[in-house]
């Protein structure tokens, strides 16, 4: 033959091309083993232990541009927030996992370990190029009703890590803040 297939195979390969469904992006996670699923950056990162989420799950974390619309109107509050800082570098990002059913998992069954990181290359306990001491670092959560960043409890800095973990029981928009409790 010349190299180019024909009768049979041609069919086959339409076949396949034809019953190709693309899965949702992200990595699989399956619900009986969990799994560890980092950004394409390296920078945040989801540790879901076995038998929490509800089904075998697409999990993607994404970096939303502060332009987003969402996430700009809550960056803006908290600027204007005497309480929290934005730090200059960092970025907002997207929890999802989506079902292999195609339905996107609101609720895992317990809580699931979140982190991001934040630069400071040379250890001395400041975000690099800020005066914002490390340990005042917290997790945010963006609420999608109000469109402000709200601190999350259960999240705390590792400074040799140089990351904010959290303890979250679903996914959203994260954001690393600088948080200054309120003195009255």
């Amino acid at each position: 033959g010349d190299g180019w297939p024909q009768g049979q195979d041609a069919d086959v390969r339409l076949d396949m091309v034809g019953i190709n469904i693309i899965p949702p992006p992200g990595q699989l996670v399956e619900e009986e083993h969990g799994g560890e699923v980092k950004s394409q950056d390296k920078t945040a990162e989801v540790i879901i232990p076995p038998n929490v989420l509800p089904v075998d799950s697409y999990v993607s974390i994404t970096p939303i541009t502060a332009t987003s619309s969402t996430v700009s109107t809550g960056m803006i509050a908290a600027i204007a927030d005497p309480s929290m800082e934005p730090i200059p570098g960092t970025v907002t990002y997207e929890f999802t996992a989506v079902g292999t059913d195609s339905q996107i998992v609101k609720q895992f069954k317990e809580m699931v370990t979140i982190s991001i990181s934040y630069p400071d290359s040379n250890q001395d306990g400041f975000v690099d190029g800020t005066n914002i001491l490390e340990n005042s670092l917290r997790m945010f959560r963006l609420n999608e009703q109000t469109n402000k960043f709200e601190i999350i409890s259960d999240s705390w800095v590792e400074p040799e890590t140089n990351r904010v973990v959290a303890n979250v029981d679903h996914f959203s928009y994260y954001a690393v803040l600088s948080y200054t409790a309120k003195v009255d």
